[in-house]
């Protein structure tokens, strides 16, 4: 999976953003859009592959957004050159692929946040990115029998992120128009399996209407004393549902009769304590380094092993090592907007025993988001995808921290 697109382009964008200049032009308030895009469904494995006949489908979205006004805008808003934030609603008509069998796709209803930003803004253009995240619903679900090549959404509830840069156009100052190339992902970070989450690449054009008149006239400036430079550390712990996937190759794969096989495979809780420490530098950015330990089932463990043993045989087995206990180090970015943070880091683990299979997995990553709460003693809560290979999610992790 592609979630990671999100930090790189956070990163990627700090090269070209500046503060706010002297002059500001800008849209304020209320605004209200609506968008059609034409979608490529990427075949990203074997299963979408054998299943479709032709990858475009189009795509629809409302939404309401609010632009700060720079006449009232905080430290952040300023450092964010006066973001637009809001919330829309979006549908992708997958019926309209072509289907080589029985096996298909339903269309996806997005309810989903955003928050868009300028780089480059003039009058009349602006060049910048948005990032957007909130949950799919749908009705289509894995069968073995009925829908057996939909190894690619077995849920009715999907995580959807996706984010693109966009170029605007304003012939009048309350309207404009513009143009987004968006990458989009679904899935459900292994909470449900098979699941291995649709990627989509988006051209779409949008029309926007503001309620109020842009803003024009000096930048105001910084004066706020809102955050504290130095080092920060934190305890964050916390778990989510991890799967075997061995499991679906031995009883789903494995089994030549459809109407035995299985439809999902078995949860088993999994553990995780982190600890933090990170060198405040700026308002928006942090950096640090993190020691991960990471705590799977009994259960767990002893199923990947029964599992292997069919798949590679019981010598390949003995000649490995299985353990529920592992831990890394990782190096970890945030960017930061008053309490919230979009977090990611990149870790490597120094001790990993997980069988035959998983033995290759020598690093890993998460991407998530952070709310923190200063007056309740630091409390932090968290939300993050970990994944392997920089595709591959493993788990939802879900944590709650304490600054130390």
């Amino acid at each position: 999976m592609k979630r990671l697109i999100l930090f790189f382009l956070l990163a990627f964008s700090h090269t070209f953003i500046t503060g706010a200049e002297e002059n500001v032009y800008s849209n304020k308030g209320w605004s209200f859009s609506f968008s059609g895009g034409a979608d490529y469904l990427i075949p990203a494995n074997d299963e979408l592959k054998g299943m479709l006949g032709s990858s475009f489908f189009p795509s629809w979205d409302v939404r309401a957004g609010y632009g700060i006004n720079p006449a009232d805008a905080g430290s952040y808003a300023i450092d964010y050159n006066f973001p637009t934030i809001g919330f829309g609603i979006g549908y992708s008509n997958l019926h309209a692929l072509k289907y080589t069998g029985t096996s298909h796709l339903n269309n996806i209803l997005d309810i989903y946040s955003f928050v868009e930003r300028d780089i480059v803004k003039t009058r009349k253009f602006s060049f910048g990115y948005e990032i957007q995240f909130g949950l799919g619903l749908s009705n289509n679900k894995y069968d073995p029998c009925n829908n057996p090549l939909n190894e690619i959404i077995n849920s009715k509830v999907t995580f959807d992120i996706g984010g693109s840069p966009f170029l605007k156009w304003r012939p009048v100052s309350q309207f404009e128009l513009s143009a987004n190339l968006r990458f989009k992902h679904h899935s459900f970070g292994k909470l449900t399996y098979p699941n291995s989450g649709i990627n989509e690449v988006v051209a779409s054009v949008s029309a926007k209407y503001y309620l109020e008149s842009p803003y024009e006239g000096k930048a105001p400036a910084i004066t706020e004393n809102d955050f504290e430079k130095g080092f920060k550390f934190e305890i964050l712990a916390g778990g989510g549902v991890n799967r075997c996937v061995e499991e679906w190759d031995v009883y789903n794969k494995m089994e030549p009769d459809p109407g035995r096989k299985v439809s999902t495979i078995n949860a088993f809780p999994k553990y995780f304590l982190s600890f933090i420490s990170t060198w405040r530098y700026a308002r928006k950015f942090s950096s640090g380094l993190g020691l991960d330990l990471f705590c799977s089932s009994k259960d767990w463990i002893t199923s990947l092993k029964d599992c292997e043993t069919v798949l590679i045989g019981p010598d390949a087995v003995n000649n490995h090592k299985y353990s529920p206990f592992s831990c890394g180090i990782s190096a970890i970015q945030n960017f930061h907007y008053r309490n919230f943070a979009i977090w990611g880091c990149v870790g490597i683990y120094l001790f990993n025993r997980v069988g035959a299979s998983q033995a290759p997995r020598h690093s890993y990553q998460r991407i998530g988001i952070k709310y923190s709460f200063p007056k309740i003693s630091g409390l932090t809560l968290s939300m993050c995808c970990k994944t392997h290979f920089f595709s591959q999610a493993e788990m939802m992790e879900f944590g709650i921290g304490f600054k130390i």
